[in-house]
């Protein structure tokens, strides 16, 4: 906590801010105090340049050694070296300082993250008073599974994959933050450590199992499956609910018979939604299988069954298409009154 407060303590003047691309950039200052977020390894502040009335950048410092992190500072070097990537537009992109910001306490540099400054994460938006429409859920949606889509191709296991880790763009497009966890071994990328993750989006069980490229594939269906359910009825997300805006807790994720049991799924059954039910067992299948084996979410898409059309049986037409008089007789095939030959028609239309 000490070296948590010793960086608050530097960020509130400006001057300790090392790297010059950060000179003219200051803290946002809220009250007596400045704008800050924490993590379980980091700090992250918005800054804002002399002139502007809105943040666009934001540094991320770590509190902790990064040998009692096992080598995350090392691994993001390598990461922001790789982004942007086309492949994943959604990991945006960060640049590393090797000497971001001086403790004067300490006589210390430390090293950080520079990114664009994103306003509102997922898990914000879905709890705010101002919350999507039916559209905007339906659109988050799809872009959560062209997410999954990106992630699978990509090779890339984000590791703690919540909606509080999904910052979301004005035109709703999603971009992935804390990558303290990434696995993307294509790229060397590795971190060893199995962690559970947030508790609502994993099953306890995770921390028992080896690292994947499928940890993240529970909490991509759950997220989903959310905005989905609420793209159908957007009232399901109150304006009263101020907390997780999500129809399962960690208490229904501790095994098959808890998650059938729980209220989000009889409530998310009884909706009688078949995209909604798709998904939904496709999400008991994953509660019943080897979390190195829950498939991705690009993975499930739902195809609606086509409706099957019934075809009347064709009967002679009872009247004269041309004059309109009746024909009452099954063997006509002429009518008898200005010799047009019989139609057929579908017997539904008699």
């Amino acid at each position: 906590m000490s070296r948590m407060k010793d960086i608050i303590n530097a960020m509130r003047s400006p001057a300790n801010m090392v790297d010059p691309s950060l000179r003219g950039y200051s803290p946002v200052v809220q009250g007596k105090d400045i704008m800050s977020a924490s993590g379980a390894y980091c700090l992250v502040f918005p800054l804002k340049g002399k002139y502007d009335s809105k943040p666009s950048r934001c540094l991320r410092l770590w509190y902790t050694s990064d040998r009692d992190m096992g080598g995350i500072v090392s691994e993001a070097e390598k990461l922001a070296s790789l982004l942007p990537d086309p492949s994943v537009p959604q990991m945006g992109r960060m640049r590393f300082i090797r000497e971001a910001l001086r403790l004067p306490d300490e006589g210390e540099v430390i090293p950080g993250l520079e990114m664009p400054f994103l306003n509102r994460s997922l898990d914000y938006l879905l709890c705010s008073e101002d919350k999507p429409n039916s559209y905007e859920y339906s659109l988050l949606a799809s872009n959560m599974m062209n997410l999954s889509s990106a992630m699978k191709e990509s090779g890339i296991s984000h590791g703690d994959l919540s909606p509080a880790n999904v910052m979301v763009g004005p035109d709703l497009s999603l971009t992935l933050i804390d990558f303290d966890f990434l696995l993307w071994p294509s790229k060397g990328i590795r971190c060893p450590r199995q962690i559970l993750g947030a508790a609502d989006y994993n099953r306890p069980d995770r921390v028992e199992s080896p690292r994947s490229l499928a940890d993240d594939h529970l909490a991509e269906q759950l997220i989903h499956l959310n905005l989905l359910a609420f793209s159908k009825d957007p009232s399901l997300n109150s304006a009263e609910n101020m907390g997780e805006a999500t129809f399962f807790d960690s208490s229904d994720l501790v095994s098959p018979s808890a998650f059938r049991a729980s209220e989000g799924y009889r409530f998310l059954r009884g909706m009688g939604d078949s995209e909604v039910s798709h998904y939904l067992d496709r999400l008991l299948e994953a509660m019943e299988c080897p979390y190195g084996k829950i498939p991705a979410l690009c993975d499930l898409a739902y195809v609606p069954t086509p409706r099957r059309r019934f075809f009347s049986p064709m009967i002679p037409a009872p009247y004269c298409h041309e004059c309109g008089r009746a024909m009452r007789k099954a063997d006509w095939i002429y009518c008898p009154h200005c010799g047009t030959p019989r139609r057929m028609i579908p017997s539904e239309a008699v």
